[in-house]
């Protein structure tokens, strides 16, 4: 019992180090009182080509100073960032001493790259839960174009989200410099706009890469901006006056996008113009079908500079809960948009309770189980919408429920008969919460027969549905489970994730006819390392373990012996500088010394990622011959 709980301790601090802080630090501290520069208005979208145009030299030079890194050793750089806007558009160009570019995977997390953050204030300047992080990566290599800039974190609990087309970022070596230009639409990063919002919150990192693994991270303002599920600290930026001299350009924005039926909807309209003109915008609200339901017009006289006004849209009030699609254009210049909005329908989770009362004896236990937790969930989320988000999910769960609820008064059980992904609940022996976990069931699940089961343990700051991302390792005569853990990124150790696992398996089992002998059990990332101690503790449970991208948790030979009853597939890629190949090749052979069965592959091409098709098929033949 106490290495269990040696082991625990020593897990968990690790993780943190990983998962949450990465990299020693050896900050200068930013007094919070700072004062930040204005940022300068410029009227025309400058040339993106990772090279500072000659009429932007002017823009104010300032130093990112606060210094981390992963090595003591790494030489001291300077690195400086310019920032600009213009009505449709933020512009950022950094700049850092460095003879070339180092192409690594994830690079705006290993080098070269930088992220940026922009956030809502809140007051006093508390840390807010309303940001973008948008990361930017040099790329080299078409399989990692995606991290050439991709929204690393939305709000607290949103990874990895696309970032529009229109968002343009290159980078370029020159004169002994490395360089980074970004040009971000202001719709891409909704409802965020200078004129219009209550303030902005900055702040701006650059990573740089030393030697073949070493790096350091380089900060305007606050060095935790890379934290996973944690709110966000910034200085609050002030914006320059805005004149133009050739044009007239309009940005409109919506009070909120998701409201109920009968409620209206007022629009403010920002325009800055170069002289006394008129202004008509013209709106269309159209269906998913894409049927002009609403059409309005409204003008204004401008003056010179800018302008801010007001309408309201009283005939939104008729429209019935759907989400519509706002198309507006301005008929004077080329100004135009486009924002999406949910008229939600109404839901009382008190009616929907005594709904499902009435119909617990149509359905088995675990159905009922997830219909309860999913309309509490339902309401719980509802109070938390913001009022910028379109609420399209909550709106199409919404629905959803009802409609499945429908199914189960018709006579048809909706969750026991599902098949797919399936996200269901169980109600937790520990302490009588409803814990989510997702399921994958084959399509031709024959509940006469057992099935092997391959439980999936999610990696950090993800949930209990990132197994729908790695289906590929679940083969159609199997079923998939994917527990939550309670929490996005404690390693699996911590807040009784064990137990959550355990018990999630137990709520499959009694949903579905699983072959005991032959629980497999995997992982990525942070789930492949927690795969390590959960099978330590839990050595009868398990037949086989697979860790995908993660690293060992402990070298102690105690830890190792812990392993031995099981038979293991690992697998890393030789450029990840998340999780080290080295790492896992030195577990591995002390592994392999204490005659541990192991099968170990190197992608010598491949950084932190899901394993290419080769490797996925050694996966796929390994658990073939673990569970024949």
């Amino acid at each position: 019992m106490l290495k269990i709980c040696f082991l625990k301790v020593i897990l968990i601090f690790w993780l943190n180090q990983l998962f949450v802080c990465p990299v020693a630090s050896f900050a200068q501290t930013l007094k919070k009182n700072v004062v930040f520069p204005v940022v300068n208005y410029i009227e025309n979208k400058p040339i993106i080509d990772g090279l500072l145009d000659d009429d932007l030299v002017g823009l104010p030079e300032r130093q990112l100073s606060i210094v981390a890194k992963t090595n003591k050793k790494n030489p001291d750089i300077k690195v400086s960032y310019r920032m600009a806007y213009g009505a449709e558009f933020f512009y950022v160009y950094i700049e850092a001493d460095g003879d070339e570019l180092v192409f690594r995977d994830r690079a705006f997390q290993n080098g070269d790259g930088f992220s940026l953050l922009l956030c809502l204030p809140k007051e006093d300047e508390k840390p807010t839960d309303d940001f973008y992080v948008l990361a930017c990566s040099a790329v080299n290599d078409p399989r990692l174009e995606w991290t050439r800039k991709i929204f690393w974190y939305i709000n607290v609990y949103t990874i990895f989200e696309d970032v529009g087309e229109d968002t343009v970022q290159k980078f370029a070596e020159h004169d002994g410099k490395i360089s980074f230009e970004l040009y971000l639409p202001w719709k891409d990063i909704y409802p965020y706009h200078p004129w219009i919002s209550h303030g902005i919150g900055f702040n701006i990192s650059l990573v740089k890469a030393f030697g073949e693994r070493d790096r350091s991270r380089y900060f305007a303002y606050d060095e935790s901006m890379h934290a996973e599920n944690s709110l966000r600290k910034y200085v609050r930026l002030s914006f320059e006056k805005p004149v133009n001299k050739e044009k007239t350009t309009s940005y409109l924005l919506l009070d909120r996008n998701n409201f109920l039926e009968g409620e209206p909807l007022k629009i403010t309209i920002a325009t800055i113009a170069h002289k006394k003109t008129n202004e008509n915008i013209n709106m269309h609200f159209i269906t998913g079908e894409g049927y002009t339901v609403i059409e309005h017009s409204q003008e204004f006289i401008l003056n010179p500079g800018l302008n801010i006004n007001t309408i309201n849209i009283s005939e939104i009030a008729d429209l019935p809960a759907a989400g519509y699609k706002v198309f507006w254009r301005s008929q004077e210049n080329d100004s135009q948009g486009e924002t999406a909005i949910s008229i939600m329908p109404s839901f009382s989770l008190a009616s929907y309770l005594e709904r499902l009362s009435v119909l617990s004896d149509k359905m088995i236990e675990s159905s009922y189980e997830t219909f309860y937790f999913l309309g509490h969930e339902l309401a719980r989320n509802l109070t938390k919408t913001k009022s910028y988000e379109t609420d399209a999910k909550n709106r199409l769960d919404i629905t959803r429920l009802f409609r499945q609820l429908e199914k189960v008064e018709e006579g048809i059980d909706f969750y026991a008969l599902n098949r797919g992904f399936v996200r269901k609940a169980y109600i937790s022996t520990l302490d009588d919460t409803y814990q989510p976990y997702v399921v994958k069931v084959p399509q031709d699940y024959d509940a006469t027969i057992s099935y092997p089961l391959i439980v999936f343990l999610h990696g950090s700051a993800s949930d209990e549905w990132d197994i729908a991302s790695f289906s590929d390792l679940i083969p159609d005569n199997c079923i998939g489970l994917g527990p939550f853990g309670r929490g996005h990124s404690n390693g699996f150790m911590d807040n009784n994730a064990q137990d959550d696992i355990r018990e999630s398996i137990a709520a499959v089992k009694n949903s579905y006819n699983i072959d005991a002998e032959n629980i497999i059990l995997i992982g990525f990332s942070m789930g492949g390392t927690a795969v390590f101690p959960t099978y330590a503790l839990n050595q009868n449970l398990f037949k086989a373990v697979a860790s995908f991208s993660g690293r060992p948790y402990s070298y102690e030979s105690e830890h190792i012996e812990a392993l031995k009853s099981a038979k293991f597939f690992i697998f890393g890629g030789r450029k990840d500088n998340i999780c080290k190949i080295e790492d896992t090749e030195k577990l591995v052979g002390l592994m392999q010394d204490a005659s541990i069965k192991v099968n170990f592959y190197i992608d010598e091409e491949s950084g932190h990622a899901h394993p290419s098709r080769i490797y996925v098929d050694k996966y796929l033949d390994w658990l073939d011959s673990i569970i024949n």
